[in-house]
């Protein structure tokens, strides 16, 4: 009997389990609207952005899309892939697209450019073996570039490429943080790009001023595609307001032998036309490189020129006092205004109402958003995915650097956030100063909880005040924060109250049920009233850990997802748990809890005096446990201000005071308790290895909190 309950209890979790994962919520998916960073009128293109096929893992992804090339359907839909649509919200794990390219590209070098990836990228072409991987990356949400070899694209016919995204570093290494869910996200643009030998990198620009002439420094690389006999080169730079040229400077390269080589071009302006609020005047650069065979790379972006720093507690927007007046962008926000084409609307409504400046809260802007802001006088505040991030697990500043090489393009973005609320220590100190010499363009920030995490000046430090960033330099609100966030569990006041009623009425009748003792567990034909009280026992056990499970239901519910918004979301597991039915995860918690007593009790039921039936030893057991009762009312008050965390509290608190009396129980039969302890101590010793495996997080809590 024992055995079939144990049985029923599994098949009874397996259904709960495949009923969570069948209705598994996940957020609205939209399509987000991109743009290239960059042009160029020498390169061949064909974009990629569209419809893409959905995998759970890589191998089935060729394997499926390789039998689709050859015309072979999955029999069932169900085993088939899934559409998608890339750019968008949509998190993923495998994407694959089959595609094809003339057979004139075979001349040149392919490469595929990546914009809006948000995880760690692995790309594959026409294979899902090492072999057919052709690049990988930490997606940032800048442009990212990946060579093609030559010898594994198939030229007029079908290529496959696939994608793997998993976890970013940023989901990582922030405190406590898991791999789950281990996917990512791609909301920009992705095309692949045929080029000559020699083929220019997004530059670096910055800018300096002396009264009103400008010096506008151009910093590209120029990347030989294995072919770096065919120098030198010649890298051109013209520079126009539109319509005329204002200035022109050209470089001769000689080879050093290396792939890559790095090139400065200067641009002397006089009486330059600065970007400003007012004027977000936009001037034209137009980037050449050629050799002596004829071969020619370009590209083509607008640029403005603006200085941007801080004086007295002050930002400065072109020696001018600047009053910030920001509001926070999140995510979520974004993609609706993106997906609804709403962007510049959006941002000349927020120039009518004083907004000067926007704070994307943990992720790097959409090109269409910088061209908007660049074109309409809009501020941008960017931030680093560093937030909570133990300083034992900081990544090198360098890891950014392509953000702050595309941002330098942009006269819109003021302001970078390099970390928030980081620890007091000299690898702290190295990591924000290091940070702080890659931003040329625009000022840094460090956000702190309470106190610095370096001995700093206001320029480069900046204080968390609850839902803003207020100082003398102006403020930057979040105004979604401000706005009351709906409950994750509705009805849990009510499950609660209703529980608690049942809970009683079980106690009232385990109350008016006869008392028993051990040795009737072994009889054969136990009494009416024997039976009565073990029915009663069993719906009490039950019971139990159905309070156990509600409770540590409530309280994933009811966790923060984030600690105030000024930090990245750090979980976005128990995110995504959040957003699931909390009955059915209450129903498998309680299923897990129940399986787990019988395990426990049935493994060591043999070594008890007369070797007990497992459920009878339960019943006999549990007797010991109608303080639960207490618990559960504690529960029902909490919609009256009973903080959540008193209900578990006391569950731990009675346990313990009430285990001498189970041990003391056990001894009179003249048995050993401590069998009973082996699954707990297992259990416990795991729970141990893991919170010793993340020493880091406690020493981070230690010094955040002290």
């Amino acid at each position: 009997m024992f055995r079939y309950r144990i049985i029923s209890l599994i098949v009874l979790l397996a259904l709960s389990l495949g009923v969570l994962c069948w209705t598994w919520k996940t957020p609205q998916i939209l399509a987000l609207p991109s743009v290239a960073e960059i042009t160029s009128t020498q390169r061949w293109s064909q974009d990629l952005s569209g419809t893409w096929d959905m995998y759970s893992t890589i191998g089935q992804a060729w394997e499926l899309e390789n039998q689709l090339i050859n015309g072979h359907k999955p029999l069932l839909s169900f085993f088939g892939p899934k559409h998608f649509q890339i750019p968008s919200n949509q998190i993923f794990s495998v994407a694959a697209r089959s595609f094809r390219i003339p057979a004139e590209w075979s001349a040149r070098t392919v490469q595929l450019t990546i914009s809006g990836v948000k995880g760690h990228a692995a790309v594959y072409l026409n294979g899902a073996e090492q072999s057919q991987l052709i690049g990988e990356f930490e997606g940032n949400g800048v442009q990212n570039l990946v060579e093609i070899p030559a010898t594994m694209l198939r030229y007029g016919e079908d290529n496959v490429l696939l994608i793997q995204l998993t976890a970013s570093k940023g989901q990582q290494e922030s405190l406590f943080s898991l791999t789950w869910p281990n996917t990512g996200q791609i909301g920009g643009q992705i095309r692949l790009e045929a080029v000559v030998e020699t083929s220019l990198t997004n530059p670096l620009l910055n800018v300096t001023w002396s009264n009103d002439q400008a010096l506008v420094t151009v910093e590209t690389q120029l990347i030989h595609h294995n072919l770096t006999e065919k120098g030198p080169w010649i890298l051109r730079g013209v520079l126009t307001d539109g319509t005329m040229e204002i200035a022109r400077e050209s470089l001769l390269v000689e080879t050093d032998g290396n792939n890559t080589q790095t090139a400065n071009l200067e641009f002397y302006i006089q009486d330059g036309q600065s970007w400003s609020r007012q004027n977000p005047y936009l001037y034209q650069l137009h980037l050449t490189v050629s050799n002596s065979k004829g071969d020619q790379d370009d590209l083509k972006l607008p640029i403005g020129l603006r200085s941007l720093t801080w004086a007295e507690g002050k930002w400065l927007l072109n020696q001018e006092a600047l009053a910030i007046n920001g509001r926070v962008l999140s995510a979520e926000k974004e993609a609706q205004l993106r997906n609804g084409g709403e962007i510049q609307s959006f941002i000349e409504s927020e120039l009518q109402k004083g907004v000067n400046l926007l704070y994307f809260l943990g992720i790097y802007p959409d090109e269409l958003w910088l061209q908007a802001a660049d074109q309409m006088g809009m501020g941008i505040w960017v931030e680093w995915p560093i937030g909570m991030v133990p300083s034992s697990r900081l990544p090198a500043a360098a890891d950014f650097e392509k953000l702050v090489i595309a941002g330098s393009r942009h006269p819109s973005i003021w302001a970078w956030t390099m970390g928030k609320g980081l620890e007091n220590n000299p690898k702290t100190i190295a990591f924000l100063d290091e940070a702080e010499k890659l931003i040329t363009s625009g000022l840094a920030f460090e956000l702190k909880l309470a106190s610095s995490a370096k001995e700093a000046s206001p320029e480069n430090s900046l204080l968390i005040e609850g839902e803003a960033l207020q100082g003398s330099w102006g403020q930057v609100v979040n105004e979604e924060g401000n706005v009351a966030r709906p409950v994750s569990w509705s009805q849990e006041g009510l499950a609660s109250q209703i529980w608690a009623l049942l809970m009683l009425f079980l106690s009232m009748m385990n109350l008016r049920t006869v008392s028993w003792r051990y040795k009737q567990i072994f009889e054969e034909k136990p009494k009416r009233r024997l039976r009565e009280a073990w029915y009663w026992q069993n719906w009490a056990f039950l019971a139990k850990e159905g309070t156990l499970a509600g409770i540590i239901t409530a309280a994933f519910y009811n966790m923060p997802t984030d600690w105030g918004i000024w930090f990245l979301h750090l979980w976005p597991g128990l995110v995504s748990i959040q957003a699931q039915s909390p009955w059915l995860l209450w129903a498998v918690l309680a299923l897990i809890l129940i399986i787990l007593r019988l395990v426990q009790v049935g493994l060591v039921s043999w070594r008890f005096p007369g070797s007990p039936h497992p459920l009878g030893l339960i019943y006999w057991l549990e007797r010991r446990y109608r303080w639960v009762l207490a618990v559960a009312l504690l529960w029902a008050l909490v919609p009256w201000g009973i903080p959540l965390f008193t209900p578990l509290e006391t569950y731990l608190v009675l346990n313990l005071l009430f285990l001498p009396l189970r041990i003391r129980d056990v001894h009179r039969i003249d048995g050993h308790y401590r069998p009973l302890l082996l699954l707990p101590a297992l259990l416990g010793t795991c729970l141990a290895i893991w919170g010793i495996s993340r020493w880091a997080d406690w020493l981070f809590l230690w010094h955040i909190f002290m």
